[in-house]
Order: C-alpha cells, then structure tokens, then sequence
C-alpha cells in the first residue's frame, strides 16, 4: 500500500508537469516546441500536432490513484494479521509499476527534445502587468507598509489600463501620482531580467539559483591522470590497505556497504583488485550466496581514474570468475544502472532476490530509504 502511494504521487506530480508542457505547447501559449518523435499528426487537421506521450502520463494518472484507492479499500476492513483478501495488492502493484516505469523511460528523452521560443515566453512574461508586484515590492524597501503599496499599485494599473500602456511605460511623474515613494529605479525593478533575479531564496527561480542547484547535482569531476597499463587480479593480503581505503572512501559516499578491515582480511579471497602500474587503483569481491548465485559487491575506483575503463574492467574479471565457477547469475545492487547496463546486467525486482541478500540489507545505512535497483547477468551458460 505504501508502495502504490508513493507510485500515485509521483503520477500525480508527472500528470501535472505534463498538463503544464501541454499548455506551454499549445496553439495559445506557444512557449515550447515538443519533439516530432514523442507527438502524432492529426486523422483530420494536417497541421495539428498532438503532445501523445504527455497525454498518456497525465491519463495514466487516474489509474495510478484508482489502484492506491482500490488497496486501500480492501485494507480497510480486514483484521490487523494476514487475510487472503491481501493477495489481490498482486495485480493493481504490479501494474502500478509497469506504468510508472514506462512514464518514467518516456520523460527524459520528452524534456532533452523540447525547444523553447524564448521571444514568445519573454513577452509572454511582460505582459498582462505580471511586474505589478514588483513596483509593489519597489515601494515596500522605500518604507511604504505593503498594504499602501497594495493600493497604490492598484491604482496605477487600473491607469495603465485606460490608457492601454504597460506599467513601464508610465512616467515617474505619473508614477509617483499614486506611489510619492518611488523613485528613478523603479523602471529597473520593473524589468523581466530583475524580477526574476530578485527570487534568490532557497528554491527560488534566480538564475544564480538554478545555477547553483544545477551544479549540485552533477558529480565534480575527478581530476584525471593518465592511466598506464591496467592489470586486474586476484587480491593478496598485501592489498588490504588499498582495499580499505576504496571501500571507506565509497561507502561514506552512500554506495558501498561500510566494511571492516577484519572483514575484508576474512574475504580477502573474494576480492579482485585493479592496478596502474602496481598501485592499486580498484576493487571488488564476488561473494556466493547459493551454488546458482553470487554478487559483485565491494566494487569501487579511484576518482582519479574515473572514466578509464577499470570499473568495466573490475566487473568483467568478476564475471569471468563466476562463470568459471559454473554460477549462472551474478547481480548488483546499484544506483548507476546505466553503467551496468552496458555491462549486459538487466534489471529485476529485489524481491525476487534470496532472503538472505534482503537481511545483509538491514547492515546498510539507507535500509528504511533504500533507492539501489537490482540488476542480474547471466554468466553461464553464456546466453546466445
């Protein structure tokens, strides 16, 4: 139930940005041009052309509460321990699921494709007085209470109305007719560029602002150096140090489970490392959980070496070993799925994952928030 309350309300904030995109699109707003590959024609108007992908997310949507509705309509009546009647979460979770998932593939390439017509969205944000609370605030930091300024404001705009001219095309004389406090910079207050700029606070739409969050959000970037020959091989109680230090450095950034060096000491045999020219660069362990099943785990790199090819290079050598060991799968838990993807991992449910795999989970830091996808790759036989 919780899990289809939250797939309902990432519905329900995707219905919604897709409802604004579709608007933004529209013949009215014409703010934004969506991308050919994501809409159709029209059977009837050949020049129409129809936002489908936005469409279907913001439909999608009524499902996705209907189905959270649904469970919990059946939950509320039942006695607090296990009744067959909870079986049927099955289908509408399921479901839930596969629907997000698809909205969720669909977005990105939607949002990278999209044009913005940035003429008709700065005249679309000039017009209509939308700087009126501007000239409002312009007055406020000059010690007029807001209430006055309300009225004042109000005034001059029910002026440029009658005279069908924009407040900045108001004189200062006729300005001050109404706001005695306004002064020669309000026709600098009044502009697009300084309204924005002024919604500086956390979360505001400053540029600056968006700058810094966009900033946040990207991973710095390592400095580089040039690699030499790497070599990847079977780890010896030499390497323990270098070991520790890789699996401290990526579990205090949240991807590795924190280990202690008696720890990998007794998995020492488990683990592979990744060497430029004798110094260890990378690891990672292959850890058994049934004759069928093993994870890669433990795997980290360098920053320094980010982007040469060890981590693949880790990755391969740890299959390679499960499949000379005759395992059939082995699997990750991982927030870089792209990167194991390229590596011929699919992704699955974790819960179709052993037991036991879910109790090491309870070690892990983020166990009540986890966000790691499980991702699988078959190693032998080697599928064809």
């Amino acid at each position: 139930m919780e899990s289809l309350s939250a797939i309902a309300q990432t519905s329900i904030h995707l219905s919604r940005l897709a409802e604004d995109l579709v608007f933004y699109s529209s013949g009215e707003a014409r703010l934004i041009e969506l991308p050919d590959g994501l809409c159709s024609g029209s059977s009837i108007m050949p020049q129409k052309k129809n936002p489908d992908a936005l469409e279907l997310i913001r439909g999608k949507c009524g499902m996705q509460v209907g189905r959270l509705v649904g469970v919990m309509t059946t939950m509320k009546a039942l006695p607090l321990a296990y009744n067959k009647d909870m079986q049927e979460d099955k289908v509408p979770l399921f479901d839930a699921m596969d629907e997000l998932s698809i909205c969720l593939r669909v977005l990105p390439p939607l949002l990278e494709g999209i044009v913005v017509r940035r003429d008709e969205a700065r005249a679309a944000a000039i017009g209509d007085f939308a700087n009126a609370t501007e000239l409002a605030d312009h007055l406020v930091a000059r010690g007029v209470p807001f209430r006055d300024a309300h009225h004042q404001v109000g005034r001059l705009v029910a002026e440029a109305i009658e005279r069908g001219v924009p407040l900045e095309d108001l004189s200062l004389a006729e300005i001050r007719n109404h706001a005695p406090a306004a002064d020669e910079t309000v026709f600098v207050d009044l502009t697009v560029d300084a309204a924005i700029a002024k919604r500086n606070a956390v979360g505001g739409t400053a540029p600056a602002r968006i700058a810094t969050r966009l900033a946040g959000l990207q991973t710095p970037a390592a400095p580089e150096r040039p690699l030499g020959e790497i070599d990847v091989r079977k780890a010896t109680v030499s390497d323990l140090t270098e070991i520790k230090r890789l699996v401290d450095l990526w579990a205090d950034a949240g991807e590795n489970l924190p280990r202690s060096e008696e720890e990998i000491l007794h998995s020492i045999g488990e683990f592979a490392v990744a060497t430029d020219n004798g110094v260890v660069v990378g690891c990672g362990a292959l850890w058994l959980y049934t004759p069928t099943l093993a994870e890669i785990r433990s795997v980290g790199v360098d920053p320094s070496c980010h982007g040469g090819g060890v981590g693949s290079r880790l990755i391969e050598h740890l299959a390679t070993i499960a499949k000379d060991l005759r395992i059939e799968r082995v699997f990750v838990l991982t927030r870089v799925p792209r990167f194991f993807e390229r590596l011929k991992f699919r992704t699955v449910s974790v819960n179709g994952l052993p037991e036991k795999i879910l109790k090491d989970c309870a070690r892990c830091p983020k166990k009540h928030d986890c966000d790691e996808i499980a991702m699988v790759r078959t190693t032998w036989p080697e599928p064809s």
